[in-house]
């Protein structure tokens, strides 16, 4: 609690001098650095550079003390050591560009929604009071799935979205909400930078990542004729080697910041003053790996029905509720069924019960001339990439 709650030392002193007294725990330190065992020699690990301090653990280090209490070596332990050496012998020459956090997210699907709302693109029309108030409307109505942790806000908030929420934005939102305030033309480029992040961002659609690649280098060459060229950013220029990255890399996410971001804040709240910064990040680093350990813990296997009976784990990060945001999923022969029940019959795996839809129809398509002579086009519908339209009254049957 003391490390994980990150409380003052001058805290954790009193509460010590208390359990000392009142319970005659004679047993416990009498100082918080005693009972957390704060590194006392960490300062002369820094190294002084320009414009501020170095501090550099070692994998070797890190590593031995992750896995000091695993008795074997799971296929997970031997997962996060072969991911560890990779990235550590990463080639120089290997600089990643394609961050999907800070070159998609943060990047161009911030500029784009922004700069629209703010009226910033001149060769679109302003948007109204009454449009601003229905997107909002549109936005914060959007039931999303339970593995998106954080809710869409207001458009009045828009300058302090986070890069998960633009994210969201655009695989969930952007093709549906964007259609009513975007001719047919510009609605077209703008479905190429969101056809081709989204081939991108999953290795399904690896056989479709040289159109993808086509589509972002069209947008990139296209951009100022809609957007101005005083918009034309690095960010916008960097979508040209997406598939360079993808490539050697994997998906996106295989390579994104997300991670890294996440643990920032744990960096931040471990800094109490300006003083020695780098020295007290240091020494909260090292008290945390004191506790944060690989243990030999059982592996759960998917799927398996929720405890209470009602829903199913497929995944660890993908469950099935019979709610109208968690109950839709695809088959493998990519059938769209909506999610009433599973239940564990005769096989140890569980069945699902559930209502099969026979039609639908493609939510958009779009195309991008073939060479340079423009003789021919290359078309990708919604439907290559999983999305579909569906109509209440459509034919569907009970599986």
């Amino acid at each position: 609690m003391a490390i994980l709650g990150n409380m003052p030392r001058s805290l954790i002193n009193l509460m010590l001098a208390i359990l000392r007294k009142k319970f005659n725990a004679t047993n416990l330190p009498k100082d918080a650095r005693t009972l957390l065992k704060t590194p006392t020699r960490v300062g002369l690990e820094i190294k002084p550079i320009s414009g501020g301090d170095f501090w550099y653990q070692g994998i070797e280090t890190v590593m031995q003390k992750y896995f000091h209490y695993c008795e074997f070596w799971s296929k997970a332990c031997l997962f996060k050591v072969f991911l560890c050496w990779r990235i550590h012998k990463t080639r120089k020459q290997d600089v990643i560009i394609a961050d999907r956090h800070h070159l998609n997210d943060l990047g161009v699907t911030k500029k784009l929604f922004q700069d629209l709302i703010k009226h910033t693109f001149y060769q679109f029309r302003r948007w109204s009071p009454q449009e601003n108030k229905s997107m909002t409307n549109y936005l914060i109505k959007t039931r999303l799935p339970s593995e998106i942790h954080r809710r869409m806000r207001n458009l009045k908030n828009v300058n302090f979205w986070k890069g998960s929420e633009f994210r969201t934005f655009l695989h969930y939102i952007s093709p549906v909400a964007l259609k009513d305030f975007m001719l047919d033309i510009p609605y077209n480029h703008f479905l190429l930078y969101f056809c081709g992040v989204t081939i991108f961002s999953s290795s399904a659609h690896q056989h479709l990542w040289l159109l993808a690649k086509k589509f972002l280098e069209t947008f990139v060459k296209d951009f100022s004729k809609y957007y101005g060229r005083a918009h034309l950013t690095s960010n916008v220029h960097n979508l040209q080697h997406v598939y360079g990255d993808v490539a050697k890399f994997g998906q996106l996410d295989d390579f994104s910041a997300y991670c890294f971001e996440n643990h920032l804040q744990f960096v931040k709240r471990t800094v109490r003053s300006g003083r020695k910064v780098a020295a007290q990040v240091a020494g909260r680093t090292q008290e945390l790996a004191t506790i944060e350990t690989a243990a030999n813990c059982t592996v759960l296997k998917y799927p398996q029905l929720k405890a209470n009976g009602v829903g199913l784990h497929v995944t660890a990060h993908f469950v099935l509720l019979p709610n109208f945001k968690d109950q839709w999923f695809l088959t493998t022969d990519n059938g769209i069924v909506k999610f009433l029940d599973a239940k564990r019959i005769y096989s140890s795996l569980p069945t699902i019960i559930g209502i099969q839809y026979n039609s639908w129809t493609e939510l958009f398509s779009v195309s991008v001339d073939d060479d340079l002579n423009g003789t021919e086009e290359l078309k990708l519908s919604s439907t290559d990439i999983n999305i579909y339209k569906l109509s209440g009254l459509c034919p569907s049957r009970k599986v």
